[in-house]
């Protein structure tokens, strides 16, 4: 871009105090780039002079003479940190100030310029080269380090020749501001550069990467100055790349496809296959469908420079790295440092702490996932650098990715695949039922009448039969006492009488075998058939089949193991059973106990869940109307029943964590198991045999 009037004043006032006090801006991009970002309606000489100050760590005096002036400075592109001074010194000359050594050695001092000998020197000459064949930027940065060079053989100062270069790369300019003795010495050299390069035409024949890619990889390695080096045609038919280029293009070309046109070794394909071993595919690739962000897991890999794939040329390592430098492959300029007035200081990214610039993208993709939503029985995850799959036929994952990208999935997968211990849980259930009985019943039957009526008076509670023709009383032989008085006279009473004690303790032990954080059910459940009327509208009802009652046994264990070998234990234990049988189609009556919990305890140790006491006590009278308010008479006409039962629930878990690769742990537990049931081994046994 042609600069302005006001913009050519302003460069030479830039540079009619640098040659005065022979410290000019370097003429190469030397040490650390800043960016001069100034409000629009200026910046005050006092805030500039500040900031320089800070940032070069030059003490500068100054006094209030240099209060309420401002200048402004536009300057479109980096320049070099050591060229401060000389801005300010070229923005106090507009301000008829100037910058002088004060009497502290090392300290600099604001004045004004009528305080200075002599008088200023000739403007420097402003000049644009058109350039017809080279390239503005490439020749601009060839004859600074040409200029510098020389002055610094020469024994002077960086800078000291007065000479400023830049490229409009828009028109392919080079603008040069350089004393009037200079100006035709540094136009001559641009013009001398301004050379059509010598072009060969190669055609390359690919046998595995595509013309396409390669051509987009050259123009990426070459960049803006690719298009006055690079043509490229690519011809799919014949898989072939046509380029017409200049010599050193074609080196680097050539070096490219002794790496990229070659079979891929198998550690460097982008398709890997991962057999899982302990863990189910699916399960795997829901726990990765978990950790994408934005660009995938590999969006957090920590971006350090052994993480990076390095393609701009030839590794130190290859044969092509013997090469000479080319303007193409030079060290790219420190980056710049921004420059703001307000606080008037600079502020410079810290090299010590590189990850910290990526944190905030790595919070971000945390925060905003990469598509919609995976669900859970995904199959596939597509990221924007790979592709996750899973083959649940073969239990496999399949990753199709960079290679630096495999890595990272690699390692993932491995740690995500580790076996997991076993948990061997031991329940041990014990019931205690404790019952007490007491049953007393008598009968008393009477015979008499008036004249040739007889009447049978008797009472009958279960204990004897009665005789209508006689009214004599025979008692039933059952469990218990029995007492009878058989008299005409009086009358027949038999006394029966029963006292009962039972003590049962009924124990099962059912074990269970349950992976790290597995679930495991154990259950022993008696069925009951019931049956359901479907239309009782009509004469008959209709009924069917309507379902099994269960009662039994029905226990589920979650193990989860933590640090140091404890473990934390989800159980959930349920004891049912029927109480009676079923009437009218309805399903039987039945009793559960149940218990859930969750504890912490160590490998090994027993814990005691329930101690559950039941206590029914049943007391039940059968006696005759008004005779039950009599005492001791209502004794002779009634019968007693007393039953008193006591059930206390004990449940019993061990866990064992079974940690062995081999299995050992779990041969011998079974073995033992073996032996108490008689079952034999189901491996053979080593035997010595007899030498003959």
């Amino acid at each position: 871009m042609r600069l302005a009037p006001g913009t050519i004043a302003m460069v030479l006032a830039l540079f009619c105090a640098p040659v005065l006090a022979q410290t000019a801006p370097a003429t190469q991009v030397a040490g650390p780039l800043v960016t001069l970002d100034f409000p629009a309606d200026g910046i005050e000489l006092k805030t500039l002079a500040d900031i320089v100050s800070k940032q070069l760590k030059i003490p500068i005096l100054y006094d209030e003479s240099i209060n309420a002036k401002k200048v402004t400075i536009r300057v479109p592109r980096q320049v070099p940190e050591s060229s401060l001074l000389g801005i300010l010194e070229s923005a106090l000359h507009l301000k008829q100030m100037a910058l002088i050594d004060a009497d502290q050695p090392g300290w600099k001092q604001i004045v004004p310029a009528t305080n200075v000998a002599g008088g200023p020197k000739a403007p420097p000459v402003v000049k644009f080269v058109p350039l017809h064949q080279a390239d503005a930027k490439a020749v601009a940065s060839s004859i600074s380090t040409m200029l510098t060079n020389r002055d610094q053989a020469a024994g002077a100062a960086a800078g000291a020749s007065g000479v400023f270069i830049d490229a409009d790369e828009r028109l392919n300019e080079v603008a040069v501001v350089a004393p009037a003795n200079r100006i035709d010495e540094v136009t001559s050299l641009i013009e001398a550069m301004d050379r059509t390069p010598v072009q060969q035409t190669v055609v390359y024949r690919l046998k595995l990467i595509t013309p396409e890619r390669l051509d987009r990889l050259v123009r990426n390695l070459l960049g803006p100055t690719g298009e006055k080096q690079y043509q490229g045609t690519a011809d799919r038919e014949s898989q072939s790349l046509v380029v017409s280029a200049a010599p050193a293009v074609h080196q680097r070309i050539a070096h490219l496809l002794v790496d990229l046109d070659a079979p891929v070794a198998e550690s460097q394909s982008p398709m890997r296959f991962y057999k899982l071993k302990n863990t189910k595919a699916a399960d795997l690739l829901a726990t990765i469908s978990g950790l994408q962000g934005e660009g995938g897991i590999e969006s957090f890999h920590a971006e350090t420079d052994g993480g990076v794939e390095q393609i701009n040329g030839p590794t130190p390592t290859s044969p092509a790295a013997e090469t000479t430098h080319t303007p193409e492959t030079s060290p790219p300029p420190p980056q710049p440092t921004r420059l703001t007035p307000a606080p008037p200081a600079l502020t410079t990214p810290s090299p010590s702490n590189p990850a910290a610039s990526s944190m905030t993208g790595t919070l971000a993709a945390r925060q905003a996932p990469y598509g919609a939503p995976t669900p859970a029985g995904v199959t596939s995850v597509q990221t924007r650098n790979a592709t996750v799959t899973a083959d649940i036929n073969t239990n496999t994952i399949i990753v199709i990715a960079p290679p630096a990208v495999q890595q990272m999935y690699a390692e993932l997968i491995h740690r995500l695949d580790e076996r997991r211990p076993q948990v061997q849980i031991e329940c041990t259930i014990v019931t205690l039922d404790t019952t007490d009985g007491f049953s007393l019943g008598v009968d008393i039957a009477k015979l008499g009448g008036f004249g040739d009526s007889q009447l049978l008076t008797f009472t009958s509670f279960g204990v004897s039969k009665v005789d209508p023709a006689t009214g004599r009383l025979t008692p039933i032989a059952a469990p218990g006492g029995t007492a009878a008085l058989l008299s005409t006279d009086i009358a027949d009473i038999v006394l029966h009488a029963l006292a009962t004690n039972t003590h049962a303790r009924l124990v099962s032990a059912p074990q269970l075998l349950v992976n790290d954080n597995g679930r495991g059910t154990l259950k022993s459940v008696a069925q009951e058939p019931y049956a359901q009327i479907l239309d009782s509208s009509s004469v008959q009802a209709i009924t069917s089949f309507g379902g099994n009652a269960e009662a039994g046994t029905t226990i589920t264990v979650e193990p989860h193991i933590s640090a140091d070998d404890y473990l934390q234990l989800s159980y959930s234990i349920e004891l049912s059973s029927f109480t009676g049988r079923g009437t009218n189609n309805l399903p039987p009556p039945a009793q559960t106990n149940s218990v859930d919990s969750t504890v912490t305890i160590p490998d090994g140790y027993t814990i005691v869940v329930g101690g559950l006491s039941v206590k029914n006590l049943r007391e039940t009278l059968d006696t005759l109307p008004f005779i039950q308010q009599i005492p001791i008479i209502n004794l002779l006409f009634s019968s007693r029943t007393k039953d008193t039962k006591d059930t206390t629930l004990f449940i019993f878990i061990r866990p064992r964590i079974l940690r062995d690769d081999k299995f050992e742990d779990l041969k011998y537990i079974s073995e033992r198991s073996g032996d108490r049931a008689g079952i034999p081994p189901s491996h053979p046994q080593s035997e010595p045999i007899p030498i003959r």
